[in-house]
C-alpha cells in the first residue's frame, strides 16, 4: 500500500510539474486564447499523457534541418524576387479598387508581385483536365514538375504515370514532389519504382517515422497541388492526383468534385520557384530554374492578373489567414466561399458574421457528406450564430465537394488547395491564387451557384430543432475545433 502511495505522489508531482512548465510554454506563445484554453484543458484533464500530445502536435515544430535550408536559400529566393518586381508591370489599374488592401496585403507577406497578362482555363472536372495534362506530359520538352498531397495509382492516374514515363525516357526532366502521409500508399506501392526506375525522380516531403516524430510535428502537411510543364504551363487548385471515380469510394461519400486551372504567362515563373524552394528545402538539391531567366511575356488583353500565395506556418505563419480576413471586410455587396472542410477560428467566425450584419449576402457551401466526422460536426456547431445573422448555408448533396473558393463582388477571387480551417491557416503549406479579374471571378461564381443549384439551404428555424444528441456531438467537437 506505501508503494502504491508513493507511486501516486511521485506521478501527480511529475504531472503537477509538467502542468507547469507547459502552461508557461504556452502562455509564452502567444497562442489564440482559443487555442490556448484547449490546450490547458487538455494538459489538465489527462495525467502525463496530455503534455505528451501537446508536445506530439501542440506547437509548429520542424527539424532543424528543415530550418536549416530554409535560412540557406532565402538569399536566392531574395535574388529572384528583386529581379521578378523589376520585371513585373508596376501598374495598379487593373486591379479593382476594393481589391487593393488585399493586393497590398499579399505583397507585404510573401513579397511577390501581381502579374499581368496570363491566359488561364477552368476545369471543372477531371476528365478533361487529365485529358489535357496527359497532352502537356506528352508534349513536354525540358521538365515536368508536379507537387501533390494525395498520390492515387488508380484509374486514370496511371494514364499520367505513363505519360511521365515516356516523357522521363526521352530525355525530360520529370520530377514528383509528394506528402508521405497524404501519398503513403502510392510511396509503398510497386508503382512507385517502376516511375524511379524510367527515370522518374521523386521526393517525399516531411517524412513520418518515430525518430521523426520527436525533432519534428507530425502533422504539418505538404497540402499543394501544383503542376509546371516546360517552365511554361502550369496547374493549381483543389484536385489530388487521384481519380475521384475511384478514390475512397468505400467511405460513402461520393465522387470528389474538385476544380483546377491551366495557366499559361508570367504567373507560371512563381509557380516554378515556389516548386523550386519546396524541391530544394525537401532534398537539399538545387534545380538550375532559379539561375535561368524565365520570364514568360505577359499576354495581351484581356489577359488575367494573378498573384501567387504560397502559405505554410514557415517562414510566414498566419498569412493566408489575415488574406481571408481582408477578403471578407473587403466584400460590399456578395461573398461567396466553397469549402469542403469548414472550421473557422474566432477572427474568421467575426468577419462573417460582420460581413451579414452589414448587408452583405454571404453565402458558405459545404458538403453535406464528409470524410471526417469530426470536421463536419465541429464546424456544424458554427452554424446557428452564422444562420442568426443572416448567412445562407448550403449543404451540397450526393457527392463530396471538395473545391476551395472565395469570390468577392464578382470582382476577384481566391482559388487554390486552402480550406477555411484551422488546419488550413495554421499547419498545413497551401498555394492559392488571388485572381483580379472580373471575368475570370464571374466563372468562379458560376461554378459556385452550380454548386448551390445542386445544394439544399439550411434553414435557421429547422437548424433549431436538431436532436439534442447532435448539439452535444457539434458542441463536443467544437472543443476540438482549435486543434484540427
Amino acid at each position: 500500500m506505501q508503494d502504491n502511495n508513493i507511486l501516486y505522489i511521485l506521478t501527480m508531482s511529475l504531472h503537477s510539474l509538467l502542468v507547469i512548465v507547459l502552461a508557461i510554454r504556452i502562455i509564452l506563445r502567444r497562442r489564440p486564447l482559443s487555442t490556448l484554453l484547449a490546450w490547458l484543458a487538455i494538459i489538465l484533464s489527462f495525467p502525463i499523457l496530455g503534455g505528451i500530445i501537446y508536445l506530439a502536435i501542440g506547437e509548429s515544430r520542424v527539424s532543424e534541418k528543415y530550418l536549416k535550408r530554409i535560412k540557406e536559400i532565402h538569399p536566392l529566393y531574395d535574388h529572384w524576387r528583386n529581379s521578378l518586381f523589376k520585371r513585373a508591370i508596376a501598374d495598379e489599374s487593373y486591379i479593382p479598387h476594393k481589391a487593393h488592401p488585399v493586393y497590398h496585403l499579399a505583397q507585404a507577406i510573401d513579397g511577390l508581385p501581381v502579374l499581368k497578362g496570363n491566359l488561364m482555363t477552368l476545369f471543372l472536372e477531371s476528365h478533361g483536365l487529365l485529358d489535357q495534362l496527359i497532352e502537356d506530359i506528352n508534349q513536354a520538352q525540358t521538365s515536368c514538375h508536379l507537387e501533390f498531397y494525395i498520390w492515387d495509382s488508380e484509374g486514370r492516374i496511371t494514364e499520367v504515370e505513363n505519360a511521365l514515363i515516356l516523357a522521363a525516357q526521352r530525355g525530360v526532366e520529370c520530377r514528383l514532389l509528394l506528402d508521405d502521409i497524404g501519398s503513403g500508399d502510392f510511396l509503398k506501392s510497386t508503382r512507385r519504382q517502376i516511375l524511379k526506375n524510367a527515370g522518374v525522380e521523386i521526393a517525399v516531403s516531411f517524412p513520418v517515422g518515430l525518430f521523426t516524430t520527436i525533432f519534428s510535428r507530425a502533422d504539418i502537411r505538404n497540402h499543394r497541388k501544383v503542376i509546371i510543364i516546360d517552365s511554361a504551363i502550369g496547374y493549381t487548385g483543389s484536385q489530388n492526383m487521384a481519380d475521384p471515380s475511384l478514390f475512397k469510394r468505400d467511405e460513402d461519400v461520393g465522387e470528389w468534385i474538385d476544380a483546377m486551372t491551366r495557366m499559361e504567362g508570367p504567373v507560371v515563373e512563381e509557380l516554378e520557384r515556389t516548386f523550386s524552394i519546396d524541391w530544394q528545402i525537401t532534398t537539399g538539391i538545387e534545380l538550375k530554374t532559379f539561375h535561368k531567366t524565365t520570364y514568360l511575356k505577359p499576354h495581351p488583353e484581356p489577359a488575367i492578373a494573378v498573384q501567387v500565395m504560397p502559405s505554410g506556418p514557415f517562414p510566414r505563419a498566419m498569412a493566408i489567414q489575415k488574406i481571408m480576413l481582408t477578403l471578407i471586410y473587403a466584400s460590399r455587396e456578395e461573398l461567396i466561399i466553397t469549402s469542403p472542410y469548414f472550421v473557422p477560428d474566432e477572427a474568421i467566425h467575426t468577419a462573417l458574421i460582420s460581413a451579414a450584419n452589414r448587408q452583405v449576402k454571404v453565402k458558405l457551401v459545404v458538403p453535406d457528406k464528409n470524410d471526417s466526422k469530426l470536421v463536419k460536426y465541429a464546424g456544424q456547431s458554427f452554424y446557428e450564430e452564422l444562420l442568426e445573422a443572416g448567412v445562407e448555408i448550403y449543404n451540397f448533396n450526393n457527392n463530396l465537394l471538395h473545391t476551395k473558393s472565395i469570390t468577392v463582388d464578382g470582382e476577384f477571387c481566391l482559388f487554390g488547395s486552402v480550406n477555411m480551417d484551422i488546419r488550413s491557416l495554421w499547419l498545413n503549406f497551401e498555394l492559392s491564387l488571388i485572381i483580379y479579374n472580373q471575368e475570370f471571378t464571374r466563372k468562379i461564381v458560376g461554378m459556385q451557384e452550380s454548386y448551390i443549384q445542386q445544394s439544399s439551404r439550411i434553414h435557421l428555424d429547422d437548424w433549431k430543432q436538431r436532436h439534442v444528441f447532435q448539439r452535444l456531438l457539434e458542441n463536443s467537437a467544437q472543443l476540438a475545433a482549435p486543434l484540427l
